[in-house]
């Protein structure tokens, strides 16, 4: 198998949700995953990360989700925006990308609900959003048909995490 064809976005997609199903077998729930299970798992909490340095969990947080409805919004949202940034921008730009605007959106939620569990792929997934509308913005003279189908694009994953944010 050549590893320079396999698709960092599907990668990516199977880590959530083979996570997913892991915690949702643990929880014995498949469609809402318990805090306890989550927080085995390595979901964030302000105790837990700060007062026990338990730094991990601000990493871990980002590839488990609480519920069938949170994996498959992310999930999806991933797919859409992934497939872009992973051809704009390449394999390994796209991973830096992911886990460090993953990184940093789960500090800053974990300082804004310090006391709550944290859990999720969006602030990864904001933030590859973020760098390919930016890109898109800049060379727009350049992509022609596809800016007309990114904005398209960039409606769907607007309006599914309205969604997932209204779950």
């Amino acid at each position: 198998m050549n590893i320079s064809k396999l698709s960092v976005t599907n990668i990516l997609i199977a880590i959530n949700i083979a996570l997913y199903l892991l915690c949702a077998i643990s929880s014995g729930n498949f469609v809402d995953i318990d805090l306890e299970t989550l927080l085995d798992f390595g979901a964030m909490n302000g105790l837990l990360v700060v007062a026990k340095e338990q730094w991990y969990r601000v990493f871990s947080a980002m590839f488990l989700h609480g519920g069938a409805m949170h994996i498959a919004m992310n999930m999806i949202s991933l797919y859409i925006v992934g497939r872009v940034v992973e051809m704009y921008f390449g394999k390994v730009a796209y991973i830096v990308l992911y886990i460090t605007t993953g990184l940093f959106g789960a500090m800053v939620s974990l300082y804004i609900h310090t006391n709550s569990v944290g859990m999720g792929a969006s602030g990864a997934i904001f933030g590859i959003f973020g760098a390919v509308v930016g890109f898109a913005l800049v060379h727009r003279n350049r992509m022609h048909d596809e800016f007309q189908e990114f904005i398209k694009s960039i409606g769907v994953v607007l309006l599914l995490n309205l969604g997932i944010g209204l779950a």
